[in-house]
Parts: structure tokens; sequence; C-alpha cells
């Protein structure tokens, strides 16, 4: 009688053990060891499981969001790539023609008479393209070019001509140009 007593409690012991989260078992697999014992000692029913707390696994939520994301990342990968393309062609520049480069040239000097390529022929000559109302740079350059061929001319010889050819004629007229370069 005393092993039938120890075979209950071991065997309530393992049904209460299974019943844990991990390892759980219906009322139904530890019966047969509460049915030799009284009716007090049997262990209670589980706890009824409420439909809030499962659901079943639903395919169309799911689908949903899944064609959402998709709309939406390819919304964005359109809309970036759009922007892209937008960027590329606003930064491409349209030219008109070819410009001439070289060559031979006939401009007003600083006096009002016509010079040509003919004139600086045989000299080594200094170009320096710019405007006369500008500020800082033009000044700057020009002192520099200044320096350069007062050196060369100290080594050398005068063998350096330097011209300033300006690329706002219409105001640059020959008298201020007279009196830009002569500062």
């Amino acid at each position: 009688n005393q092993e039938m007593l120890l075979l209950r409690q071991v065997t309530r012991s393992l049904c209460a053990a299974r019943r844990s989260p991990w390892a759980p078992l219906s009322s139904m697999q530890c019966a047969w060891s509460s049915s030799a014992s009284s009716p007090d000692s049997s262990p209670p029913p589980p706890p009824p499981a409420s439909e809030s707390s499962w659901k079943a696994f639903d395919w169309r939520g799911v689908t949903v969001q899944a064609v959402a994301l998709t709309v939406l990342g390819g919304g964005l990968y359109w809309y970036f790539q759009n922007e892209k393309e937008s960027k590329k062609q606003e930064a491409v520049v349209e030219t008109v023609g070819t410009p001439t480069l070289g060559g031979a040239f006939s401009l007003i000097d600083q006096d009002g008479k016509r010079r040509t390529d003919t004139d600086f022929h045989g000299r080594f000559t200094l170009i320096y393209f710019g405007f006369t109302a500008c500020p800082d740079i033009c000044p700057a350059e020009m002192n520099k070019m200044r320096h350069v061929i007062d050196r060369v001319d100290a080594t050398i010889g005068p063998v350096v001509k330097p011209v300033f050819m300006s690329v706002d004629p219409v105001r640059d007229t020959p008298e201020r140009v007279k009196d830009y370069v002569t500062r």
C-alpha cells in the first residue's frame, strides 16, 4: 500500500511539473494518476483557452502588408530614380557652336588703334582676359603678371609683351581700359 502511495505522489509531481509553460499537458494525460486516488486529490483542470489569447494565422493580413510594403518601396525607388535623372539633366550644359581658338585676331587697343596678331609676331605675349569692373581678382592677377614681366625684363630683356583683353566690350571702352591698365 505504501508503494501505491509513493507511486501516486511521484505521478502527481510529474503531472504538476509537466504543466509548466514549457511542457503543457492536458488533464486527460494525468487523469489516470488521480483516478485511483480520492476525488479531493485530483489535479485542477486546465484553464479554458480564450479566443482572444490566440488567433489563427491570417494570410490576408500578411498579404496586404506585403503588397503595401512592395508598393511603398517601388514608389520610393521610382521617385528617387526620377529625382536623380532630373538632377543629371539640370547639370547638362548646352553649348551653341564651337569656339575658334587661336588664329588671327583684330582688336582695338586702349589708344583706339586697331591691333592684329601680326603686331605681336617675334615676341612672347602674356595675355590676360578680364574686365575693368572686376573688383579683386583682376587687379591682383595683373599685379602678379607685372612682377613676372619685371623679372624677365631684368634677366633677359624686354621680350614679353603683356596684353589685357576685355571680356566685356560693351562697358570696357578704350578710355576705361587705358585708365585701368595704367593703375
